[in-house]
């Protein structure tokens, strides 16, 4: 009977495991310094400027387009929007990182 191979499993080298150290600390550390509830609303407002830029995003890659409708919706959300983005080319949302938390922004300015 043939043995099975059983596949290794990933172990983080020891520098690896100091970055993670030092990175984790390093971010318990910033966030200190912020007030609970401050630090709690922007999680919040983050979760929520990622689930529109999704939305929007599923929305484009169905409609295959910026569509009009979907500019006025995104502009009743988030005011100000139509300026910002008022260039010739439709305008795209990035998800992921800062700036799916800045906001909006167009495909040009990446």
């Amino acid at each position: 009977m043939a043995q099975i191979k059983t596949k290794r499993t990933w172990c983080p080298s020891l520098l690896q495991m100091r970055v993670g150290v030092v990175t984790r600390l390093t971010a318990e550390r910033e966030a200190a310094r912020i007030p609970w509830p401050q630090l709690h609303g922007a999680g919040k407002r983050y979760v929520l400027w990622e689930a529109l830029a999704l939305w929007v995003q599923a929305i484009q890659d169905a409609e295959g387009d910026f569509t009009q409708w979907l500019a006025e919706v995104v502009d009743k959300r988030c005011r100000g929007f139509s300026k910002f983005a008022g260039g010739a080319d439709p305008p795209t949302i990035r998800i992921g990182g800062p700036s799916a938390a800045a906001g909006l922004r167009r495909a040009d300015a990446s």
